[in-house]
């Protein structure tokens, strides 16, 4: 009998033991991955620039309906309609408001620029399909940081 307690108080004493560990784990990741976020940011702070698409405004004007709120729409396209007689119908596109999200910069109003590392002629090479940048399409030669 006094085995079987032992081992129930064994038990219980491992499980508690790795929930403890679970959750001490889990609040060091947590905190650790809230902190990398925060220099991440910062760092892309620093070096963003002005989205060149929107100009900072993070809304673009709305490509289906020009800006106008509205499209002319007919379902039935084989009748021969007057355009100015057909009725206008709110742009599904920009929800009627004539402006879209930018999708350049994903409507946070600056972007990071090209990789500093990233040489611009090894870039072009590769994007090309050069087979001095290594053949490899799309890829740069990354040049590792000066001193």
């Amino acid at each position: 009998m006094a085995a079987r307690a032992a081992l129930g108080r064994a038990f219980v004493a491992s499980g508690a033991t790795l929930l403890g560990l679970g959750a001490a784990t889990m609040v060091v990741s947590s905190i650790s991955m809230g902190i990398a976020r925060v220099v991440v940011t910062q760092g892309k702070k620093k070096t963003a620039v002005a989205c060149c698409v929107c100009h900072g405004n993070k809304k673009v004007k709305c490509d289906v309906c020009a800006g106008e709120k509205a499209i002319r729409y007919h379902p039935f396209k084989a009748l021969p309609v007057n355009s100015s007689r057909m009725p206008l119908t709110a742009c599904a596109m920009c929800g009627a408001s004539g402006e879209q999200t930018c999708l350049n910069c994903l409507g946070e109003g600056t972007v990071s620029p090209a990789h500093p590392r990233l040489k611009p002629a090894a870039a072009a090479a590769a994007a090309a399909g050069g087979a001095e940048a290594g053949g490899a399409v799309g890829l740069g030669a990354i040049v590792p940081p000066t001193a």
